[in-house]
């Protein structure tokens, strides 16, 4: 074999397994999100999506701007409101743009990393392409890391990413203004545009507006420009702070900060270094290793900040393109350094550690993705020379960040039960506040909300097995399957029999149920008295390997839990698997 093709044969090699590992995060993420999907809405989605469409459609229009929090989540109401126009709710649409805006921002680092090495290598773009992709192969896995599960996994999430996303857009725009000659005017323009929707993505995009009147004063932009970035923060801020009213949580935290302003600063290391506490094992090595990478992306950033500034303020020469784009980085990590110290001023009443929220290290990610690409010139300036040291950390690095993304393949089962089965008795309208705390603290507001989404059939009260259940226990069944002891009979037990707290009308069973033909779970769970009349639904789906072990079946989500009649209590009744594959006779007593 020629040296040239050695030479082919490994950058082949080299870009296989860098996509290789790229693919790996993003399909592993993917799985974790499929494992974690429900249409049921989770916490903030209540009145943050949910009531949020309900409002609008009632024709309230100011709910697009009115406060989620301190936050004004606008471009994430155009998503909520194209899911539930579009999709009925059903939460596919948002988990999916969860995704796409994380390959967004992928997207947005290559063009970055491009035009970095372009502007520092021009001679050498050929020669440059093979560490170009390998470099975003590797950024697209650190950015798809599934520690940051509680935005990937959660529909409500996507302002975790846009408040990330639209600065960078913003910042980017913005450097490609600087060299662009008078006439095209479309760069700055776009830039503008994108700086004035950072404001309504989270309460953190205020920032980006006067970050970049900054920049374009750092790079002796013209007096009109800049003038404009000046004149839209002031009238961004002033829109966004109109009628404004901060959370009272929120005004014990601001004060708990400005009073211990080195626990402040802690708690924004800690917030930065969030991905290497992960990565280091969630432990006080986690921790020691979460303030040194902050340590260094601040050495970095700063040494970068104050080398760039210095040669353009003094030498006073046209602004370079590889100058333009490092303060546009620099000052990108600047807007997440405020995200960080902003987060703490209204976080820091509930501890230091509330920092390492796992939600947070989007931020982080992004933050360090921009380091990245700063340090990337000078790895492949010294590749030759010290590529003995890099390759070591690279590979450890991987290491870490595959070990820790096997995460993303634990199930879900029983998580996603128990929100669900919290949907079930928001359809039953029954009161079982255990449950229902697992999606939501219940509270007459949730009542309200969840009656008429269920009017209106929307989100999961619209959805196969929620839909129009409200109605039918006490009538008689109008089922055209077969009468229940007419059908195969279900393995199952009867575990648990329990009064629920407060509710009156109804109680709940536990236990378990197969079907032995199948083998597989009860699915919807229509509960009949002997006359045919509905006592009641459950669902299966909770894990049960004890179940799977003793009868030797491969399903392990075996496990259920039905909410019955009071009245029916003491009599035998009969549990019908979803679509009348079997049905289980069973005869509960409530205790006293």
């Amino acid at each position: 074999m020629t040296m040239s093709g050695a030479h082919i044969l490994l950058h082949r090699s080299l870009l296989l397994a860098a996509f290789g590992t790229a693919l790996y995060f993003v399909l592993t993420t993917i799985i974790g999100m499929i494992n974690s999907y429900t249409p049921v809405p989770y916490w903030d989605m209540w009145g943050g999506t949910l009531g949020f469409y309900i409002a609008h459609r009632d024709g309230d229009i100011s709910i697009w701007w009115s406060q989620h929090n301190e936050h004004r989540i606008v471009l994430s109401r155009i998503l909520f409101w194209l899911d539930y126009t579009l999709f009925s709710g059903n939460s596919v649409f948002l988990f999916v743009m969860n995704a796409v805006l994380a390959c967004v921002s992928v997207l947005l680092f290559y063009l970055f990393s491009r035009n970095l090495l372009a502007a520092q290598f021009p001679q050498q773009r050929q020669r440059l392409k093979l560490p170009l992709w390998v470099f975003t192969a590797l950024i697209c896995a650190w950015l798809f890391q599934w520690m940051q599960d509680q935005n990937f996994a959660w529909a409500f999430q996507s302002q975790f990413f846009l408040a990330q996303l639209m600065p960078l857009v913003a910042f980017y725009l913005l450097s490609r203004a600087v060299n662009a000659g008078a006439e095209q005017r479309g760069w700055f323009i776009a830039a503008c545009v994108a700086g004035v929707a950072s404001a309504g993505t989270m309460a953190n995009g205020i920032l980006a507006l006067p970050l970049m009147t900054l920049y374009a004063l750092a790079i002796h932009q013209p007096r009109a420009r800049v003038g404009v970035l000046a004149v839209m923060s002031l009238l961004t801020l002033f829109w966004y702070f109109f009628d404004y009213a901060s959370p009272v949580i929120h005004g014990a935290g601001e004060q708990s900060a400005f009073a211990q302003p080195l626990l402040w600063i802690h708690y924004a290391f800690l917030y930065l270094g969030t991905p290497f506490y992960m990565l280091f094992g969630e432990d006080d090595a986690g921790l020691t290793a979460a303030l040194i990478a902050t340590s260094v992306m601040a050495v970095v950033s700063i040494t970068l900040l104050t080398v760039t500034l210095r040669d353009l303020w003094i030498r006073r020469h046209a602004v370079e393109a590889a100058q333009a784009i490092t303060l546009a980085l620099v000052f990108y990590i600047i807007y997440l350094v405020g995200t960080a110290f902003g987060t703490g001023s209204g976080r820091l009443t509930f501890g230091v550690n509330q920092a390492l929220e796992p939600r947070y290290t989007t931020p982080a990610l992004m933050a360090w993705a921009a380091v990245f690409v700063l340090l990337l010139p000078v790895m492949i300036r010294r590749w030759r020379t010290a590529r003995w040291a890099l390759m070591p950390a690279v590979l450890g690095l991987l290491l870490l960040m595959i070990t820790l993304q096997s995460r993303a393949l634990d199930p879900r089962h029983d998580q996603v039960f128990s929100h669900e089965m919290a949907g079930l008795a928001l359809e039953l309208d029954i009161r079982d506040e255990a449950q229902i705390n697992a999606i939501y603290e219940m509270s007459d507001g949730l009542i309200n909300v969840a009656n008429i989404a269920s009017q209106y059939d929307l989100t999961l009260f619209g959805m196969v097995p929620w839909h129009n259940l409200r109605e039918l226990p006490g009538r008689a069944s109008t089922s055209n399957l077969p009468a229940p002891q007419q059908l195969p009979a279900c393995l199952g037990h009867i575990d648990k029999v329990s009064r629920i707290p407060g509710e009156s009308q109804f109680y709940s069973i536990e236990g378990w149920m197969v079907d032995p033909l199948s083998q597989s779970a009860a699915g919807l769970i229509e509960a009949q008295t002997i006359d045919g009349v509905v006592s009641g639904f459950g669902l299966s789906g909770y894990s049960r390997p004890d179940v799977a072990a003793a009868i030797k079946v491969a399903a392990i989500q075996t496990g259920f839990k039905a909410y019955l009649r009071t009245q029916d209590s003491g009599q035998a009744l009969w549990l019908i698997a979803d679509g009348g594959s079997c049905a289980l006779q069973v005869n509960t007593t409530l205790p006293d």
